[in-house]
């Protein structure tokens, strides 16, 4: 895994944004996530955003090995706090999140979409 650049953010911490990819035998990227760091005050936060993995490897073990990978840089990097949202629908995504001793809270997700873009 190559090393990542933290940069203090008005003297309150760090913030930093990178992705994450796990690699089949000859390279091939199978499955991938983008983390950000940063500091909200009382802690530091590591976002999980935009996990994926390549249809043809779904159910052998990647997105795993990939939550994996995640949760042992945020103990090298001494992350006090993981976060990711999913849909209500994607019981997959669910099932890995609670393997991967992730937590359930009772927060609420809002957004404000600013630009659209075609799909």
């Amino acid at each position: 895994m190559s090393k990542v650049c933290l940069v203090d953010i008005h003297g309150i911490g760090y913030t930093a944004a990178f992705k994450v990819t796990i690699r089949a035998p000859g390279g091939i990227p199978v499955s991938s996530c983008l983390c950000t760091i940063y500091h909200n005050g009382k802690a530091r936060v590591m976002w999980i955003d935009n996990v994926e993995t390549t249809e043809q490897y779904r159910g052998r073990g990647w997105a795993t090995r990939l939550m994996k990978e995640v949760l042992l840089l945020a103990t090298e990097l001494k992350i006090d706090s993981i976060e990711l949202i999913t849909n209500g629908d994607n019981l997959a995504a669910q099932r890995l999140y609670d393997g991967s001793g992730m937590e359930r809270t009772g927060k609420q997700h809002w957004r404000r979409i600013l630009n659209k873009w075609p799909i």
